[in-house]
């Protein structure tokens, strides 16, 4: 009987552990409290807003074959000078 409320108390532990590894894992997640170095956002999060502002660059440009990197290139440029501005829009 002792064996089996241990595990099983462990193994509640080592859940509550998972969620909180996983939540910690999240895009967003804030732990405690961060110096402003880390509030800035992640690798990911910086590629993704690059994406999203290369996309709208060929739309603006109708999809049109053969700017690609061009695009990318203004975009990482964009995404630079928003982020160096503190966030706010640099446009």
């Amino acid at each position: 009987m002792k064996s089996n409320a241990i595990v099983g108390a462990t193994s509640r532990t080592k859940s509550g552990a998972r969620k909180e590894q996983a939540a910690s894992a999240m895009p967003g997640a804030r732990k405690g409290n961060r110096s402003s170095a880390e509030e800035q956002p992640r690798d990911m999060d910086v590629r993704r807003m690059i994406e999203t502002e290369a996309y709208f660059c060929a739309e603006r440009r109708g999809f049109a074959a053969g700017a690609e990197l061009d695009d990318w290139l203004h975009a990482e440029a964009e995404v630079g000078r928003m982020l160096a501005a503190g966030g706010q829009s640099a446009a």
